[in-house]
């Protein structure tokens, strides 16, 4: 007879997005926003709309280019969709925590099994940190998304033997623009281990230059899109 464990992790998505959406939607309805940043992430995302500014972040009057805009507009989606609450603010967050979990457990069932890849998402939405910052209006889930992205499809990516090259140069370097419009360029940092990978393991890891190069011009051109608007 299968335990409860191993119920959950024959179907290890299902029960990662039934897990982490529990936690961290759970009450969020009742508080309204109380740090002092997720106030200032949701009141700009509302003056944006009131102003119909959707490219500049305006928070009490004045521009605000603490952080990138990706956040304001998942948070003006929401917005649209549930109304200017903290439960719309918050939302993105949790879908982010969500995704980045799910992504987790797709990498872990490819290089080892169901119980691995439950167990991986799991450890993930439980953390501490990741259960506050997850529940929270502000844009740290989103570049904590779109860097995971970055890893595992920069891990597929350099795989000599990979035989979807395009797909997963195509996403890699999509993430790493997604992720400096969550929160600058420390979402790049995942290029940095590639390139010691490569370093240190050449017959382990694909990286060709100029295909690299083309990638980070695609980035940056993806990025510049927001500076010229």
């Amino acid at each position: 007879m299968q335990s409860w464990f191993e119920k959950l992790a024959a179907r290890p998505q299902r029960a990662i997005i039934l897990l982490s959406l529990v936690l961290l939607l759970a009450g969020n309805w009742i508080l309204p926003l109380t740090d002092r940043d997720e106030a200032r992430f949701g009141e700009a995302s509302r003056e944006m709309i009131q102003r119909g500014d959707y490219i500049v972040p305006w928070f009490n009057g004045a521009w605000r280019f603490d952080k990138p805009v990706l956040i304001y507009w998942c948070q003006i989606a929401s917005y649209r969709v549930l109304g200017v609450n903290g439960f719309a603010a918050r939302l993105p967050s949790a879908l982010f925590t969500t995704a980045t979990a799910l992504l987790l457990v797709r990498w872990g069932r490819k290089i080892a099994d169901n119980k691995t890849a439950f167990l991986a998402g799991v450890m993930y939405v439980t953390g501490l940190h990741v259960a506050i910052i997850g529940r929270i209006a502000t844009a740290d889930m989103a570049m904590v998304f779109f860097s995971t992205l970055a890893v595992w499809s920069g891990w597929e990516l350099t795989r000599p033997e990979q035989p979807r090259r395009k797909m997963f140069w195509g996403i890699f370097y999509v993430a790493f623009a997604l992720g400096f419009l969550a929160k600058g360029p420390v979402a790049w940092l995942p290029l940095g281990g590639m390139i010691l990978g490569r370093a240190l393991h050449k017959n382990a890891y694909r990286l060709p230059l100029l295909e690299t190069l083309a990638g980070m011009a695609l980035t940056v051109g993806l990025v510049a899109l927001w500076g010229g608007l």
